[in-house]
């Protein structure tokens, strides 16, 4: 009797959790629905139709179609950035950076930013991880310590000297000194690494360093791979932030805008309520490539975090 009554309790927190987990999930997909909806409709369309679907009769009247805003978008996206500021040990010479920027431009600044600082921003953390965990030595622990010391202190109001230091080592609006500035481990994900590395086999190392293998062999063909899901998630994460953010565009590559900064600028020019659907088609071009990238990496990069391969 305690049993049945102990399974029904079960079922019905699971029947309760569901409910909510599918609200949730409704909420979620219709609020992308609706906004890719509302980027498909005519200005006017908008105002006297907030919750249905395109009148393509409004559009036929104008002379255009349902993907015009889309379009329209493209064609917008075309402008010409110029940035004067100072860099260099002394600060004394003025330089000037120009570009000329385009939708794929905006698409390949982002990619670039946004994927390899994420790539570096996991890969240091990974390694140092790695290192701390299996060579048990002071200075590990004194890794470990200023990591944590990191995370407690609070850092704002930094940017301005971050800003002069790129500016002297003459990396202050490119791409790949963005990706040096991501290069960094005392954050949150060294402790992950540190966590899974400590929970991994000795004797993975012992054996292939019977055969022969260094160090650095080790750590690259054997440990990291191992790590390879915890890799990817970890950048996955890093990437969508990366690629949502439009402040470091402003502050540190205010010549190689992104996508983000795009919409923000269009968010700037269109910001009356009879331009609400041309903003969404702003933000919708900005959101499908990171829907795409789930629906078809979600499996692998969600999946499951296994060690294994050793026989005790």
């Amino acid at each position: 009797m305690k049993n049945r009554e102990k399974k029904f309790k079960i079922n019905i927190y699971a029947i309760v959790v569901g409910l909510i987990l599918a609200i949730y999930a409704i909420s979620v997909i219709g609020s992308l629905l609706w906004g890719v909806l509302t980027s498909l409709k005519y200005r006017t369309d908008f105002m006297d139709n907030l919750l249905g679907l395109p009148n393509m009769e409004i559009w036929e009247k104008k002379g255009g179609n349902i993907f015009t805003n889309y379009t329209s978008l493209f064609s917008a996206l075309e402008k010409d950035f110029e940035k004067t500021f100072h860099q260099g040990w002394n600060l004394d010479i003025p330089t000037v950076n120009k570009s000329h920027v385009d939708f794929f431009g905006f698409t390949l600044n982002t990619l670039l930013y946004a994927g390899g600082s994420a790539f570096f921003g996991a890969l240091a953390p990974c390694i140092m991880g790695y290192m701390c965990s299996k060579f048990k030595y002071k200075f590990s622990g004194i890794i470990y310590g200023f990591v944590l010391l990191k995370m407690v202190m609070p850092m704002i109001g930094n940017t301005t000297a971050v800003i002069t230091l790129m500016r002297r080592f003459c990396i202050y609006d490119t791409i790949w000194g963005m990706w040096i500035k991501n290069l960094t481990f005392e954050n949150t994900y060294f402790l992950i690494f540190y966590a899974f590395f400590s929970g991994v086999s000795d004797t993975y190392a012992e054996a292939a360093q019977l055969d022969g293998a260094s160090y650095f062999r080790v750590m690259f063909t054997i440990y990291i791979p191992l790590a390879i899901k915890t890799f990817s998630t970890i950048f996955l994460l890093q990437f969508v932030a990366m690629y949502n953010d439009y402040n470091t565009s402003l502050l540190y590559i205010p010549t190689h805008p992104t996508l983000a900064y795009a919409v923000l600028i269009f968010g700037g020019q269109h910001n009356s309520g009879a331009n609400v659907p041309f903003n969404f088609a702003a933000a919708m071009a900005l959101a499908m490539p990171m829907v795409i990238v789930f629906v078809i990496f979600k499996n692998k990069l969600m999946g499951n975090i296994s060690v294994g391969g050793v026989k005790e």
